[in-house]
């Protein structure tokens, strides 16, 4: 997959958001939980004011992000529209707290698990 993360918006021009410009799982991984994992991952990694835009027509992305924000944020996240040189784009506007660094590889390590198991359910846990 692919993250690419960038300071300012293109399309509210705040220049001091975090931006999710490039955002891609590839297919045969996809509904497997990984990339809300990494994009929550993304997120604790910068905290502060993030934005997330989606072209209004790109249904299951919307969808993607319509869960994986919240399921971060613990708060419904309600997106605008915004209309920019004759794109329609859903934007998402939230905050990442931020976290210490022993919070971060707990969760890290929690959700670790909790992909392996998903992934792998016959596997089990190493002992």
């Amino acid at each position: 997959g692919l993250v690419l993360v960038t300071r300012g918006s293109e399309l509210s021009g705040n220049e001091i958001v975090w931006d999710m410009a490039e955002f891609f799982v590839i297919r045969g991984y996809r509904r497997r939980g990984i990339g809300t994992c990494i994009a929550h991952e993304v997120w604790r990694r910068f905290p502060g004011s993030w934005e997330v835009r989606v072209m209004h027509s790109n249904v299951s992305a919307g969808h993607f992000w319509a869960r994986a924000i919240p399921s971060f944020t613990g708060q419904a996240i309600h997106p605008v529209l915004v209309d920019k040189d004759g794109k329609c784009w859903k934007l998402f506007s939230f905050e990442s707290k931020r976290v210490t660094q022993q919070k971060l590889g707990n969760d890290a390590k929690k959700e670790a698990k909790h992909r392996r198991q998903k992934l792998m359910p016959e596997a089990g846990e190493p002992e």
